[in-house]
């Protein structure tokens, strides 16, 4: 979508209008996964050197550098995916009708050209969702470390980088989602212009669902993965809690009973420990985030799925209409 008629534009023709979002966010996607991979072997390097990652420095050169093979090989597959994906939505829309508009052959070539790198960007974020299999595969143990400053036992750092894989999923999955839920409210014709938008719509539906499956495996996956090695970590912290506070409980019972001064300090300085590590295993964290992004990030999935909403609701077509005639003096 690269060669946009001012006319059109001007008009509130919605193809032109999504072009022009879509060269944006293009532009804007590629801009920021720049350093996708630098990313990602900054975060196996930071578990290895908290030791949340048990493994020697041997190994974890070795894990890296066949991540780094296999993610060239999806690279390479989702280069060539993505542009025959592209090149089907045009055969199911023009396979019938004359091809229209400005530059028609050269909007395909950009757009396959553009899809081969958004394909070679959705290989390596896939390849990298696969963290945990490969972890599994060396058989590398997961530490949680009790009482680590970023609030998640270590792994924060996780987080930190599937939750920007994930950004970059949302992305265009946000995009696709808005114009199908926003054409039908659109309020210029929107079979006016090059070709008629809703004969798009439910192939934007189509990509969009494909984006919801890489953002699981991107995102999802490795996620749970995390959740659940340390999950299984805290209920051996749970357990140990337990132990420490039956001995809590005992001291009590002491401290209870008449004893000499000096027996009493011992006491309480050794209830104090305890209690300190209670308290350590009790907050042992579950999931690899805090709680803050968490919420936040669960909130913007929600703000996703509700956009087909945007369809239902009376007063979004009139809004969009005054927002149009604001900006460009439709009438």
């Amino acid at each position: 979508m690269a060669i946009i008629r001012r006319d059109l534009l001007a008009a509130g023709e919605i193809s032109s209008w999504a072009e022009i979002a879509a060269w944006g966010l293009l532009t804007f996607g590629f801009w920021w996964s720049r350093d996708l991979d630098l990313r990602f072997n900054a975060m196996v390097g930071r578990l290895y050197q908290r030791r949340v990652i048990s493994a020697e420095t041997s190994e974890v050169g070795a894990l890296l550098s066949t991540i780094a093979a296999r993610a060239r090989t999806n690279a390479r597959i989702g280069a060539v995916v993505f542009p025959l994906a592209i090149i089907f939505a045009y055969v199911c829309v023009y396979f019938s009708r004359e091809r229209t508009g400005d530059h028609f052959w050269l909007k395909i070539a950009l757009e396959i050209a553009a899809g081969a790198l958004v394909g070679g960007i959705g290989g390596r974020v896939v390849t990298y969702g696969f963290l945990g299999q490969w972890l599994r595969q060396r058989n590398l143990p997961i530490q949680v470390k009790l009482g680590h400053p970023d609030g998640t036992g270590g792994l924060k750092v996780v987080g930190d980088f599937f939750l920007y894989q994930a950004t970059l999923v949302l992305l265009p999955a946000i995009f696709f989602a808005f114009w199908w839920a926003i054409a039908p409210a659109w309020p210029v014709d929107v079979s006016v212009g090059p070709f008629d938008f809703l004969e798009w719509r439910n192939l934007f539906a189509l990509f969009f669902l494909i984006l919801i499956g890489i953002e699981t495996l991107a995102f999802v996956a490795p996620m749970i993965f995390f959740h659940r090695k340390m999950f299984e970590s805290r209920q051996l912290f749970d357990r140990e809690a337990d132990e420490i506070g039956e001995a809590i409980l005992q001291i009590d019972e002491e401290l209870a009973e008449p004893t000499d001064g000096e027996s009493i300090e011992k006491l309480a300085i050794r209830r104090q420990q305890l209690e300190s590590r209670f308290q350590q295993l009790d907050a042992a964290p579950i999931w690899p985030v805090d709680s803050r992004i968490r919420h936040r990030f669960t909130w913007g999935n929600t703000a996703l799925f509700a956009l087909p909403m945007l369809t239902k609701l009376p007063f979004m077509p009139r809004l969009i209409e005054d927002t149009l005639n604001n900006l460009l003096g439709i009438q």
